[in-house]
């Protein structure tokens, strides 16, 4: 095996980002005939079914969630900016979360240091966090970081955000800026005491802030204000005033909850003394909390920030357990014999006085004016129930709040239940009365009374025709029908610092503290339910011990009456289950490290530039990521199960598609056998802006895959062959995110209108998108892609694939399309000849080169024993190039036979424009034709632009 030493470059070149709203209107196409030969030559084999990401697929998910009461794992991964033998330095960023995190957040934790050495990741260093040793606070900027005070400003009014811990002393000083953005050293500090509520809001009389320059370190050319005090207005607030640096280019203004003599520097102190931490080590924190003692966890700054309490408080637990009136909980372990069925490890133990109550749940539902909440169906049955135990008298109880609360006419009554002193099983239905069509919010929730003890499990809110996180059963025909390869277990990724470990990870379903209760059990009975393989998705932050136990669970074989449970813990536990082997369930098991793990937006499961500590030598984050991979499937590879589970195996690598981080990755990891990017039809993936359902938006989509999609595919493909030539194992490109794209108001543009976003919407769910989509993944099949897959399958607005049930859960053109072709269409891609085809040349673009005579009409043609499939695709738009242009083409299609059984024609009802937004106007149409008398010639008059046909011919003879 030899790894280039000069990485590949030519996907690199071929990157294309499209900077402008929507490309202009096409320039009139040249010709309005096509003719094509189809030819027996095969291009590339066996094009298998494409494959699908799935999210929130368990019944119940969104409902009660994670209601298991499990441990609380924490876990960050950073690289360290210096260290000792036994301290860890890093950036404020990397040890605060944000400013989230209290000193001792992870005291006791687990501490891993990697290092690369010699061109491979080495575990030098396992630890634990020494008590006290986690120091988190520090001075933070009290305004925005990005921004300073104007140099002229001497006086400021103190904020107080609403997140701030009340009624605590705070220390506040300043420090200049020069025009470098260094910062001057700081002036004296002065105290002041956060009221005990809220100010009331008065006009702002602060000085406007200005943008502070890029860069930010030490210096000592400039002095710090050499005064600082606080004084009280009439109002009652407080201003700082300071006196003024000369050569200052503006201010900030520092704050922080603890004196500067009790401040030690943001760093973490190891229990024990070993190898020193290096500059660049990569460093991952594990820690499992069973309580959630704010005083400890969170910072002061953040005291009432929700992000701590979803990132602290077990599923539904509503307090801290240090609250004061009703918030003495623990999380216990259940006894070996416990009698609570799929119990997890623990269960959460609240203790109350008299006057004191408890809520466990959180908001859930809501109606169909809005797009956030669930919206109960008046036509089903809803099941709660809960295992509890108790010593008390009171009554618990069971209440829905909101729209469908009891105080509403016809509400739901409360469900009121006396709990025993022995564990059991309480469980009610309900029918909601109505179909919610407002946007208030309710919620759902147990409620306990003190005084007395409580100990509770396995709570869960769930549709009642079917079990507990199992597939609905309309998502279940729905991935049945489509004959999906794989399903990608987006489910299990974008954790951030609130994740799980191998015990949450294999559990039974809800017995996680994380990700409302999806676990990898869970989704590995609904992919085999639905007759599909598993793409699953990890995050990297596993221990050695722990990789070893997920490859344990996959493939050991276990004999309860032979093998001790001690020796292959998460084997047993899968026995006791009932649970086969994942390696004897499925053909394949695709293996995936996170998600995007170059996008911040997934932090802290992104891999950072590093050095070699041995040559020196500078990685950049996407080899990282691919000597990580390495280093994983390293310690994959010593299981005693490595040979049965590297039968299934398949290791994949995201890439990304404006970049080389992919192929980079794929330098430095020889056993992975897939690099997937992504390849969408628009929408910000692609750098666009919104779309409409108008000539130009339709223009837009339909052209993508001439502008991007092919110079891409065609430019990864030759890269990933060259690379494989140099190793042992072949790697292929692919794609782990593609179809409709879309923008989202704020969040990846500016701000998006209502009128703009269902613009958007009708031209993403259109017949043309569908067409666009499939031009999209056949595109890439034939330059080579072996693995496709649609993001994603589930039921929303954007990136979605079928509508809301009060929607009418109606599929979109996209997914029609796909599925169809998984049904008709896998087997060798044949080679298809252009003879003659309309073109067009499409300008150039701020990231992509222009196109000179771009096809307007593209045919792909699969053969698979005796079936041919021809699909035909006008990227033609009616009126893109001129006012009544209809965008029709004449098409001939030269076939590799003259006799054929049966025919069968494929379209989508409707015009290029309908769409399934709202309601269903476009559906895929079957119609049986009768074998052409023309053949070896397909005659296709008037083709219609914008559209997609599918041509299935059966029982061919030469």
């Amino acid at each position: 095996m030899h790894v280039p030493t000069q990485p590949v470059r030519r996907f690199a070149r071929a990157i294309a980002l499209g900077a402008a709203l929507a490309m202009p209107l096409l320039p009139a196409a040249k010709g309005d005939t096509a003719h094509f030969v189809v030819t027996d030559k095969v291009l590339v084999p066996d094009i298998s079914p494409f494959a699908a990401t799935i999210t929130s697929i368990g019944n119940g998910r969104g409902l009660s969630g994670a209601g298991g009461f499990e441990p609380i794992v924490l876990r960050t991964m950073f690289p360290a900016r210096d260290g000792t033998r036994d301290r860890i330095e890093a950036a404020a960023a990397h040890l605060t979360g944000n400013h989230l995190w209290g000193n001792g957040a992870f005291d006791g934790a687990d501490v891993e240091v990697l290092r690369i050495e010699d061109g491979a990741f080495r575990s030098v260093r396992r630890d634990r966090v020494a008590p006290g040793g986690f120091h988190a606070l520090g001075w933070r900027s009290v305004l925005d970081p990005v921004k300073m005070l104007a140099p002229e400003a001497t006086r400021l009014t103190v904020p107080w955000a609403k997140e701030l811990k009340r009624g605590m002393e705070w220390h506040f000083r300043i420090r200049a800026i020069d025009r470098h953005g260094r910062l001057s050293a700081p002036s004296p500090s002065v105290a002041l005491k956060s009221p005990p509520a809220p100010m009331p809001d008065l006009p702002n009389s602060n000085p406007a802030l200005i943008k502070r320059p890029d860069m930010w370190e030490e210096t000592r050319n400039l002095p710090g204000p050499e005064t600082l005090r606080a004084v009280k207005t009439d109002a009652g607030k407080r201003v700082l005033e300071w006196s003024s640096v000369p050569g200052a280019a503006g201010y900030m203004v520092f704050r922080a909850p603890l004196p500067p003599d009790r401040m030690q520097p943001r760093s973490i102190r190891l229990r024990n003394k070993g190898e020193r931490i290096r500059p660049g080590d990569l460093v991952i924190l594990r820690q499992r909390l069973f309580r959630a003692d704010r005083r400890d966890l969170v910072a002061p700054g953040n005291w009432a920030a929700q992000e701590a309490a979803r990132q602290f408080l077990p599923g539904g637990v509503q307090v801290w357990s240090d609250a004061v009136g009703g918030g003495d909980w623990h999380l216990l372990p259940h006894l070996p014999d416990t009698p609570v069925p799929e119990s997890g490890e623990t269960y959460l133990r609240v203790t109350l006085k008299e006057g004191e109550a408890f809520t466990i749940g959180r908001a859930v539902h809501s109606g169909t004016a809005q797009s956030w909440y669930g919206v109960l169906d008046p036509a089903a049955d809803y099941r709660f129930e809960v295992w509890m135990r108790g010593r008390t008298t009171r009554p618990a109880e069971f209440r829905v709040t909101g729209p469908l609360g009891a105080e509403q006419p016809e509400g739901l009554k409360p469900i009121r239940f006396s709990v025993t002193p022995e564990w059991k099983r309480y469980s009610f239905t309900f029918r909601p009365p109505r179909l919610v069509t407002e946007d208030a919010v309710g919620r759902m929730n147990l409620i306990l009374s003190g005084p007395g003890e409580f100990d509770v499990d396995n709570f869960r809110i769930y549709r009642d025709d079917t079990a507990y996180m199992a597939v609905l059963p309309e998502n279940a025909d729905a991935l049945k029908a489509s004959a999906m390869a794989a399903l990608r277990t987006h489910g299990l990724i974008k954790t951030g610092h609130r994740t799980y470990d191998i015990g949450s990870l294999v559990a039974p379903a809800g017995a996680t503290s994380a990700l409302n209760g999806t676990t990898l059990p869970q989704l590995l009975a609904a992919i085999e339910h639905v007759g599909a393989q598993p793409w699953l998705q990890i995050e990297p932050h596993l221990s050695r011990e722990e990789w070893l136990g997920l490859a344990e669970y996959l493939a050991a074989r276990y004999d309860a009456q032979s093998d001790d449970p001690a020796d292959m813990p998460w084997a047993a536990a899968r026995s006791a289950r009932g649970e086969s082997r994942p390696v004897d369930r499925f053909r394949k098991i695709l293996f995936e490290l996170g998600n995007e793990t170059w996008n911040r937006i997934f932090a802290p499961w992104v891999f950072p530039a590093m050095n070699d500590a041995s040559t020196g030598r500078q990685y950049r984050p996407g080899e990282v990521y691919g000597l990580y991979q390495h280093h994983v499937l390293s310690i994959l590879r010593d299981s005693p199960h490595w040979t049965d589970l590297s039968a299934r195996m398949v290791p994949v690598l995201g890439g990304w598609s404006l970049n080389d981080f992919g192929t980079l990755a794929a330098e430095h990891s020889p056993g992975s056998r897939y690099m997937t990017i992504t390849s969408y039809i628009g929408g910000w993936d692609e750098g666009e802006g919104p779309v409409a359902p108008t000539p130009l938006g339709f223009s837009a989509i339909m052209a993508n895959v001439l502008r991007t999609t092919i110079p891409r595919a065609e430019a990864l493909v030759k890269d990933l062959a060259d690379l494989s030539r140099m190793r042992d194992t072949p790697i292929h490109a692919g794609t782990y995110e593609a179809g409709p794209g879309y923008v989202l108001s704020r969040a990846n543009w500016g701000r998006l209108g209502r009128l703009e976003s269902d613009a958007q919407d009708r031209a993403m769910k259109s017949a043309a998108a569908g067409a666009a989509t499939l031009d999209t993944f056949l595109a890439n099949a034939r330059a080579g892609f072996r693995l496709q897959s649609f993001f994603t399958f589930g039921r929303g607005r954007t990136w979605a694939s079928h509508a809301r049930w009060y929607q009418g859960g109606q599929s979109y053109p996209a997914w029609d399309w796909l599925a169809q072709f998984n049904r008709s269409g896998t087997g060798d891609m044949l080679e298809v000849k252009t003879v003659d085809v309309p073109r067009t040349d499409i300008p150039r673009r701020k990231y992509s080169e222009a196109i000179r005579n771009g096809p307007l009409l593209a045919v792909y043609a699969t053969r698979n024993d005796d079936r041919l499939t021809l699909v035909v695709i006008s990227r033609k738009v009616p009126d893109a190039s001129a006012p009544g242009d209809k965008g029709t083409t004449d098409v001939t299609i030269e076939l590799p036979f003259e006799k054929v059984g049966r025919a069968a024609f494929y379209r989508m009802s409707g015009q290029f424009d309908s769409q399934n937004a709202a309601g269903q106007q476009a559906r895929i149409e079957k119609i049986d034709l009768t074998v052409p008398d023309t053949l070896p010639y397909l005659i296709v008059p008037n083709m219609p632009g914008a559209t997609a046909h599918m041509y299935v011919f059966e029982g061919l003879s030469p």
